[in-house]
């Protein structure tokens, strides 16, 4: 083989690799980042209406009462950014993820979720609650995060439908 052709080949290796990384998992990218960041929420339309999601975080009371939350405030420090993608794990508590991608004879595994430790379990709803004490919530028994499908008509300026796509409840006891 020829240098170039061994450069063709590092080169190739080298951008196709993380556009693998990144279709196994959206949180899997190799730093430097070889791709654009991919943060910004798309909004698709089609035939003149808009469809989009929202995450939604609720407090369901042991009458089970639902209230919605202000992420801003439950969340407090941590950045607003952050918010629906550490709600919609459940906080950290789900069952632990994992995905394959296989090409050829090479298979690509990723844990996308690991499983908290027993005193991680503890601490999270610990500081769960203190936020809900904080919010006066105390007589909060779950927090649920909910993606909500919204179609909106463009040219009647309303929303058609609303729908519950996903819904995770995490109990705090």
């Amino acid at each position: 083989m020829t240098k170039k052709l061994v450069l063709r080949l590092i080169i190739l290796l080298g951008l196709i690799l993380p556009f693998l990384l990144r279709e196994v998992s959206n949180s899997l990218e190799p730093y430097p980042a070889v791709l654009q960041p991919s943060g910004a929420t798309k909004i698709s339309t089609s035939e003149g209406v808009l469809r989009f999601y929202k995450t939604e975080l609720l407090a369901i009371g042991n009458d089970g009462t639902e209230q919605f939350l202000d992420p801003r405030q439950f969340f407090n420090t941590i950045p607003h950014q952050y918010w629906t993608h550490i709600a919609r794990n459940g906080f950290g508590l789900s069952q632990p993820k994992s995905r394959s991608f296989s090409v050829g004879i090479w298979t690509l595994s990723a844990t996308t979720i690991l499983e908290a430790s027993p005193e991680e379990r503890i601490a999270a709803l610990d500081w769960m609650k203190a936020r809900l004490i904080e919010l006066e919530m105390p007589e909060t028994e779950k927090l649920r995060v909910q993606q909500v499908r919204t179609l909106f008509d463009i040219d009647k300026r309303m929303i058609i439908e609303n729908e519950i796509t996903e819904q995770t409840d995490v109990e705090l006891r």
